[in-house]
């Protein structure tokens, strides 16, 4: 997946976030952009330690939230 692509992504999440009336948080964000970036089917536990290493202030509880929001909003 190319720059363009991962930015109309992150652009659709805010745009569903909002209709939703759901923040589209730095942790969310963080979280989208991480899995966008990875070509394989990444868990749970990839995904929080890819997360981890670029801001340091984000907990599994959070990733796994994030995951989660993210799947009920396809």
């Amino acid at each position: 997946m190319n720059k363009k692509e991962r930015r109309l992504r992150l652009a659709l999440l805010e745009h569903v976030s909002a209709v939703r009336g759901l923040p589209v948080t730095a942790q969310r964000r963080a979280v989208l952009k991480t899995v966008l970036e990875m070509y394989n089917h990444p868990s749970a536990e990839q995904v929080y330690a890819a997360v981890a290493m670029r801001q340091q202030r984000v907990s599994r509880a959070t990733v796994y939230r994030a995951l989660d929001t993210l799947v009920e909003m396809r």
